[in-house]
């Protein structure tokens, strides 16, 4: 069943029927949220920024201006996903639609939710700048940049092509990595001027009029933690159980099925079957939440994997269904860096190598949320912590003077519910250990992880980062400088997969085989890195080198399970900069280009395409702001 649930996270369910025309695909879709969530009573504007009360989300039409709309991009296989004919894609209608003007018939909506900032809840957000447009074959369609709602802040809820670029081929690289992840159908230029901060040539912050631009994006669902945070610090609980129903529909129909049956009363069970969709037992909550916490670390171990880090993880950038969600300050991580954040607001605290706490933190918060629906007295629209088939203790202290029946049950209930959800957020870190041990043995093509290879890799690590920044003559480390010795984390293990590095007669010269393996990665010239750091490296590839003899794989297998572990090409920064900088020209080529290269990340390609984009970071992005950090 877990395989099963894996695949449905990375691969869309298989094609649907397409609308013979595009002007006949709204037909198709089919609003659960409209109909089982309650929406915002519209008795003032529906655009001013305000706190929601009482509501799931508000309805509202897009609001940005796209005099001269023009198509950067699009997925021809989302858009058979979604039921649309490719050859619709570059239709004027289609242009129309996804450049923020649908038709006046199709409802949309933008949603209320919360965030926690590393664990300290931070009061109501909500999409700001994204409007959806429609449910259809079990996937939500969600513009993004399409004008302002009650929950833009008082900005603009535009969205700019330089960012739109960037999470366009952010999403469509996540997905041809395995990655869980959210999907672009599509990128469309507004031909409107959107004003932000943004660096200068001389990577200062100034004022500045970008070209915009709408992206569209699909997902199961766009339920986040931090809406059932929301819900619950506001006692809303009556709204968080009605949430709760509809995430369960929407990213786990499982539990219900397997669940429902033992779930439903005497007297639930006799109502008609539509009915029962609306039940939702204690059980079926724990077992989503621990579901929730399996699907996290699944997804923290792939981001470690292929080197990405989020950025941002505030809990609102945390999706229920365990996907890649918002791909604001997010990179790929070039220079090795165990603290490596793009993002300067991010800090140490959401770095790459702290990725897996920070998701743990994250799903403490959705626990409290959670607790608090379940132990709430029934009366108070919470679920009073009874858990099917525990014992009701009748008659338990009843004339000693000692704790009531009552009261025992209560601390029962309360006890064994806290349990359950401290056990599932500590599963989360065995899960997690468990595949990202299994990630770090095939990206080193070994056969068996001990502890042994457990020093393998963290001496590796190690040696990547110990020559990965300069450093100050006080100590700290210089951001955004050129590195001094450091090494590309994707280069790197690529190079690793080759079949000549793996042979035994990489061991009869091992000066040579180092040289083999770190040049291709090597920030800077080899030849300048310090002696005592070289001998460093032929002690590891030495050790290494003689685990892969002594384990007696036949070297095509090997290799083939490092390739497979080890893309060879991901969106670099300078990649999607070189993407974003020629559409803001005019030329969309770039983009259509790298998103034909990102869509087979692990083949080797042609030499061409292998000289132009499987490189180290070129000297002109080295430190640029924007690049290297942004703020």
């Amino acid at each position: 069943m877990q395989s099963a649930v894996r695949r449905t996270l990375v691969v869309m369910s298989a094609a649907v029927d397409q609308a013979s025309t595009f002007s006949q695909w709204p037909s198709q879709f089919d609003n659960s949220l409209l109909r089982n969530l309650r929406a915002e009573p519209l008795e003032r504007d529906a655009y001013e920024s305000r706190q929601v009360i009482g509501a799931h989300y508000t309805r509202l039409s897009p609001t940005v201006k796209a005099p001269r709309p023009a198509l950067v991009a699009y997925s021809a296989d989302v858009a058979k996903d979604l039921g649309i004919n490719p050859d619709d894609c570059e239709g004027e209608d289609f242009l129309r639609f996804f450049a923020g003007t649908p038709p006046k018939e199709v409802e949309c909506w933008a949603t209320v939710y919360g965030a926690s900032f590393g664990g300290r809840y931070g009061g109501q957000r909500g999409d700001g700048r994204a409007i959806s447009i429609g449910q259809m074959h079990g996937r939500e369609v969600q513009l993004k940049g399409a004008g302002v709602t009650p929950y833009s802040r008082r900005s603009d809820g535009r969205a700019v092509l330089r960012s739109s670029v960037r999470e366009f081929l952010g999403q469509e690289c996540m997905h041809a990595l395995g990655v869980p992840t959210t999907r672009s159908l599509c990128l469309v230029e507004t031909g409107e001027l959107v004003i932000r901060r943004w660096y200068d040539e001389n990577g200062m912050e100034t004022v500045v009029r970008e070209k915009g631009a709408v992206g569209t994006r699909v997902a199961r669902s766009f339920v986040r933690f931090g809406q059932m945070e929301l819900f619950a610090q506001s006692g809303q609980l009556p709204l968080l159980r009605e949430l709760l129903v509809h995430a369960l529909d929407r990213e786990y129909p499982h539990i219900r099925e397997q669940t429902g049956g033992a779930a439903l009363s005497t007297a639930e069970k006799a109502v008609e079957k539509a009915a029962e969709k609306d039940v939702l037992s204690a059980e079926m909550v724990l077992q989503l939440f621990d579901e929730a916490c399996k699907r996290q670390a699944k997804l923290v171990a792939e981001w470690m994997r292929v080197g990405y880090c989020q950025g941002n993880m505030n809990s609102d950038n945390s999706a229920l269904g365990g996907v890649t969600l918002d791909y604001g300050p997010f990179a790929f991580m070039e220079r090795f860096e165990p603290y490596y954040n793009p993002w300067d607001g991010g800090g140490r605290e959401y770095s790459y190598g702290m990725q897996p706490t920070a998701a743990a933190g994250n799903l403490v918060c959705l626990a409290n949320a959670l607790a608090a629906l379940l132990l709430s007295p029934t009366a108070e629209g919470g679920m009073g912590g009874h858990m099917e088939g525990e014992p009701q203790g009748e008659g338990e202290g009843e004339g000693t003077g000692g704790p009531t029946a009552s009261s025992l049950s209560e601390a029962r209930e309360r006890e064994s519910v806290l349990g359950v959800l401290r056990a599932s957020v500590d599963g989360f870190g065995e899960t997690f250990q468990a595949l990202h041990s299994a990630n770090c043995r095939a990206k080193l093509g070994l056969a068996a992880w001990d502890e042994d290879a457990q020093a393998i890799w963290d001496e590796l690590l190690t040696l990547m980062s110990s020559q990965s920044a300069q450093v100050s003559s006080g100590g700290g480390v210089i951001r955004g400088a050129a590195s001094a010795g450091g090494v590309d984390f994707t280069l790197l293990f690529r190079t690793l997969s080759s079949p000549q590095l793996l042979a035994e007669a990489a061991l009869e010269d091992v000066d040579a085989s180092v040289r083999a393996l770190l040049e291709p990665a090597a920030l800077d010239s080899v030849d300048g890195w310090p002696e005592d750091h070289l001998g460093a490296w032929r002690e590891w590839t030495q050790r290494y080198w003689r685990r892969i003899v002594a384990e007696a794989r036949p070297t095509q297998e090997v290799f083939a399970e490092m390739r497979a572990a080890n893309p060879k090409y991901v969106l670099r920064n300078w990649m999607a900069a070189e993407g974003y900088e020629a559409a803001i020209k005019g030329d969309y080529s770039v983009v259509r280009e790298l998103q034909e290269v990102l869509r087979r990340p692990y083949e080797d390609q042609s030499e061409e395409v292998a000289a132009k984009w499987a490189k180290r970071t070129p000297g002109w992005a080295r430190g640029k702001m924007g690049l290297a950090s942004m703020s």
